[in-house]
C-alpha cells in the first residue's frame, strides 16, 4: 500500500551528500544520538531528505539488524491509518482479514518507525500515539491484549509544529513527547556550496541508469544552479539533474538543457537616464521578493510571510511572483 515500507535500510551518513557548515552540524548531531533509544524528530522544508537522514540515524544505530519502518502519516487515508498503524484482531470491522494483521509499530518492533508528516495524523490517532510513547505497550485493533513494544520513534514534519500547536492543529503532550532531540534540516539555498557537490553526485547517479556519459555541467549550468533559489530543495535539484541528463546531447550539460523554471528572468539593470523611473522600481521590487522568498522559503508560509513583510495580499503577491517569473 502507497505510504508505508517495512525494511531494511542501508543509507549512511555517506550517502548524503555535502560539505557545507550548515550540514556538517547535522552530520554531527546525528552522530552524537544515533546509538541513543530516544525519539527524533525532523523538521525541514520538503525535500531537505528527512526520510534519507531518517534511515541513516537507523542504520547507524545499534538497531541497524531489526526492521526501518517507514510510514507517510498524509499518504494513507484517515479510515485506514489506525489500522495501518496499529494492526487489527480477526474480525474487528467489516473488510478485516480472517487471520488479522499485525500493525506497523509491531513490525517495527526491535527496530525503528519512521512517522513522516507526523502533523497530518488525525487527534484521535495522535492520543493514542502518545499513550505507547507513554506505556510502550500496544493494543490492536479489536483486541484486549497488550503486546509490549520496543521501537525508537523518528517523526519528521515540513511544517511549523509549534504554530500547530498554538492553534490546537497538533497536540502539545505529543509534541513535547516527540520532541526529545530535535533535529532541522537546513534548505538547500542555506547550504553554501552543496548545489554543485550535490549536482555531480546526481549527474554520476543518471549518467549509470541511463547509460551516458558527460564530462561536466558547463559553467553557465553550474552559474544557474547556483542561482536558483531550490524551493523544492535536494528533491528538486536531483530531478532538474535527471531531466538535464535526459535532454542533454552534447559532451557536457548546457545551460539550455536545464528545466525552463531553473533560467529565471532577472531584469537588466537600467543604464542612468534610459529607463524611466518605473523600471527602476520593478528592478527593485523583483530582487526584494527574490531575496524574501529565500530567507523565509517558497512553501505557502513562506510566502505569507513575504507578502506580510511587504504589506500586501498573498494573491497580490502571486501575481507579482508571476510577473517576475519567480514561480
Amino acid at each position: 500500500m502507497k505510504g508505508r515500507s517495512p525494511f531494511r535500510t542501508a543509507i549512511s551518513l555517506r550517502d548524503i551528500k555535502g560539505r557545507s557548515t550548515a550540514f556538517r552540524a547535522v552530520i554531527e548531531k546525528v552522530k552524537k544520538i544515533a546509538d541513543s533509544p530516544s525519539t527524533v524528530f525532523l523538521t525541514g522544508e520538503t525535500g531537505t531528505g528527512k526520510e534519507l537522514f531518517a534511515q541513516a540515524i537507523h542504520t547507524m544505530g545499534r538497531r541497524r539488524s531489526a526492521s526501518f519502518v517507514a510510514i507517510n502519516c498524509a499518504a494513507i487515508p484517515e479510515t485506514l491509518l489506525e489500522s495501518e498503524l496499529f494492526g487489527y484482531e480477526k474480525g474487528a470491522f467489516t473488510g478485516a482479514r480472517r487471520r488479522g494483521k499485525p500493525g506497523l509499530l509491531e513490525t517495527a518492533d526491535g527496530g525503528t518507525l519512521f512517522l513522516d508528516e507526523i502533523t497530518e495524523m488525525p487527534q484521535a490517532l495522535q492520543v493514542k500515539l502518545l499513550r505507547v510513547l507513554q506505556e510502550r505497550y500496544i493494543q490492536r485493533i479489536g483486541s484486549h491484549r497488550l503486546l509490549p513494544l520496543d521501537v525508537r520513534i523518528i517523526a519528521s514534519a515540513n511544517q511549523d509544529v509549534e504554530a500547530l500547536v498554538a492553534t490546537s492543529e497538533f497536540r502539545p503532550d505529543l509534541y513535547y513527547r516527540l520532541n526529545v532531540i530535535s533535529i532541522c534540516l537546513p534548505p538547500l539555498r542555506m547550504r553554501n556550496g552543496d548545489v554543485e557537490i550535490l549536482a555531480r553526485h546526481f549527474l554520476n547517479k543518471y549518467c549509470r541508469l541511463l547509460r551516458k556519459r558527460f564530462a561536466d555541467f558547463s559553467q553557465e549550468a553550474i552559474n544557474t544552479f547556483n542561482a536558483y533559489s531550490w524551493p523544492g530543495n535536494v528533491r528538486e535539484l536531483e530531478n532538474a539533474v535527471e531531466y538535464a541528463v535526459n535532454i542533454e546531447d552534447g559532451a557536457v550539460i548546457a545551460v539550455e538543457s536545464l528545466p525552463e523554471k531553473l533560467r529565471v528572468f532577472t531584469p537588466e539593470v537600467p543604464q542612468e537616464g534610459t529607463c524611466p523611473l518605473k523600471s527602476k522600481i520593478d528592478l527593485f521590487e523583483c530582487s526584494a521578493i527574490r531575496e524574501a522568498l529565500k530567507m523565509y522559503g517558497h512553501n505557502l508560509k513562506g510566502k505569507q510571510r513575504v507578502a506580510k513583510e511587504l504589506g500586501i495580499g498573498v494573491r497580490t503577491l502571486y501575481r507579482k511572483l508571476e510577473r517576475y517569473n519567480l514561480l
